[in-house]
């Protein structure tokens, strides 16, 4: 994708009087004027005109974006502020430009895909595996990276529910692909999609832990001339063909839902997980960002590599809210939200704030079932 494609959203960002800067989660932490999405696409639209020189310092405001789209919602004209970026990233890497916490990712991504296909093999039950089935169970590699012990309690949550019939996929490609499209490593990405199209393909049905994995494969994909031959579905959204059926039997307090941006901005889908949840807690408490407004955690675009401190504010920001009200549990439907919320509850606990609890669509679920199937 050429920055061609973006000149309408370069010039209109350019002489904008900065009317999305209070949606943007990035800037609203970290206080750089240079970090509002209006102040980025006008770094990019220098660039691109050749008003300035591609240098990494001047190219690294183009990664302090978490690609979660609020700009966009907040946006009068649609403005795909992320994409505009995105692209100004892979055009920034072609000159050089690239930024240096990222300088070997193509190399150390394709090198650790064996280490995740390994550390499935190595924690999860090896007769739920399958070269071909019907429905397959793909985690993420957040999942299998980080937490294999929620990639078992998800099974064995699905067991219970009457879907033991999945099976975990089987094959190296446990990433979509998201670091090399979030980067801007636009070939290994197109290449890399259509080895992962060719895996899927064995499946009828994909069944994804990973509401980004889930955007790429649906949406993106087919913008790279790539096509994927199965169904795919959110967990989420498979959990939700449960409602109204599940063996319930008690009920947790209230909870605050966090929408994950990936599943809702990018994919619409912010009443599913709510549907799920409301018979199963006492209330279900919305955040004043919420659905569309939404604010994001701090886990998209290479956020917390490119800009570490700025990820750990905005999760820490988004809990402030949950604090002030008191209730101890957040609920989320995205590995990688779950993950970030986790670890700024623990760090404002360890400063002296209250407790905060950070829970999955999958550990409801898991605390409120029947523990026979």
């Amino acid at each position: 994708m050429t920055l061609r494609q973006h000149r309408r959203a370069l010039d209109y960002c350019t002489y904008c009087p900065k009317l999305c800067r209070c949606a943007c989660p990035v800037a609203g932490v970290d206080a750089h004027e240079s970090h509002i999405p209006q102040q980025k696409m006008l770094a990019l639209g220098l660039m691109d005109h050749g008003h300035a020189d591609w240098a990494a310092d001047r190219a690294e405001a183009l990664w302090a974006c978490a690609g979660c789209g609020a700009c966009q919602s907040w946006c009068r004209h649609g403005i795909d502020v992320a994409a505009a970026l995105r692209a100004g990233r892979a055009a920034a890497l072609a000159r050089g430009a690239g930024h240096p916490r990222l300088a070997e990712l193509d190399f150390t991504f394709r090198e650790r895909l064996p280490r995740l296909r390994a550390a499935a093999r190595a924690n999860l039950p090896h007769e739920r595996f399958a070269r071909e089935a019907q429905v397959a169970f793909y985690p993420g590699c957040e999942a299998i990276a980080n937490a294999p012990g929620e990639v078992l309690r998800t099974l064995g949550v699905l067991d219970r529910l009457g879907a033991e019939y999945l099976r975990l996929f089987d094959g190296d490609e446990l990433c979509a692909g998201y670091p090399l499209w979030a980067s801007g490593h636009e070939d290994a990405f197109r290449t890399y999609a259509a080895r992962v199209a060719r895996a899927l393909g064995r499946y009828r049905k994909v069944v994804c832990g990973c509401p980004a994995c889930v955007y790429l494969l649906r949406h993106v994909y087919h913008t790279v001339g790539v096509a994927v031959p199965c169904e795919v579905l959110e967990l989420s959204e498979f959990l939700e063909g449960f409602v109204g059926r599940i063996p319930q039997t008690r009920q947790l307090g209230p909870v605050f839902f966090h929408d994950p941006c990936h599943l809702g901005r990018l994919l619409g889908d912010f009443e599913g997980p709510r549907r799920l949840l409301r018979p199963l807690t006492a209330a279900v408490h919305e955040f004043s960002r919420n659905r569309a407004a939404a604010a994001c955690c701090g886990g998209g675009g290479l956020l917390p590599r490119t800009f570490p401190a700025t990820a750990e504010a905005m999760a820490e920001a988004r809990l402030g809210e949950v604090l002030e009200a008191g209730v101890p549990v957040v609920a989320t439907a995205c590995p990688t939200c779950k993950r970030r919320l986790g670890a700024a509850a623990a760090r404002l606990a360890a400063r002296g704030t209250a407790a905060v609890e950070v829970v999955d669509l999958v550990d409801v679920l898991d605390r409120t079932i029947d523990v026979e199937p």
